[in-house]
């Protein structure tokens, strides 16, 4: 639902930023939603039990991801492009911090492993990741942008394909498992 972002970026562009949707990057929006359309019919079939009530608040965070895009864009020759990506870096830090203290209490118990899992992916695959973000924003056009995002499910599977795993609801759950019970770890 979060891929919905390209789609509210190139509405909000029109309007805000004056952009032109060329006749490709319709196309390719309608053809990614459809994908996304069809993820969602899919996954709420399963036995993961998927609430209703997630869908409007992925929905929410896409608006709010290309309120952000479309709001950097105008700011842009007033922002530095790094200053741009440690603000938003260091606001998400907080308020994720501020979640996990309320929703699993301040008792944090650390494992080696989940560590540098986290310091990867918050510094080095998040971090490299805004870079580029923020890079492609200060591109010719927002939408043109937002719609490389649509590319990330089409990598993840891809990957994950290379990789061996299977592609399927119950090696879905299998991982999710896996995941939890290393979290649980003492």
């Amino acid at each position: 639902m979060i891929f919905n972002q390209p789609a509210i970026v190139a509405l909000l562009a029109v309007v805000f930023l004056v952009e032109r949707l060329r006749l490709g990057q319709i196309a390719g929006i309608v053809i990614g939603i459809c994908g996304l359309a069809l993820v969602v019919v899919g996954q709420h079939g399963n036995e993961a039990g998927v609430s209703w009530v997630t869908y409007p608040l992925l929905l929410g965070a896409a608006a709010s991801w290309a309120i952000g895009a479309v709001r950097f864009r105008r700011l842009q020759p007033a922002l530095s492009f790094l200053w741009a990506v440690a603000l938003q870096t260091a606001y998400a830090a907080v308020l994720f911090t501020v979640a996990a203290v309320v929703s699993e209490g301040p008792d944090v118990h650390t494992i080696g492993r989940l560590v540098l899992v986290v310091g990867f992916l918050g510094f080095g695959a998040s971090g490299l990741a805004y870079l580029l973000w923020f890079r492609l924003l200060t591109g010719p056009s927002a939408v043109t942008a937002s719609t490389s995002r649509l590319l990330v499910p089409l990598w993840a599977v891809v990957f994950g394909l290379l990789r061996g795993e299977q592609w399927n609801a119950t090696a879905q759950e299998e991982e999710i498992a896996t995941m939890e019970a290393m979290l649980d770890e003492p």
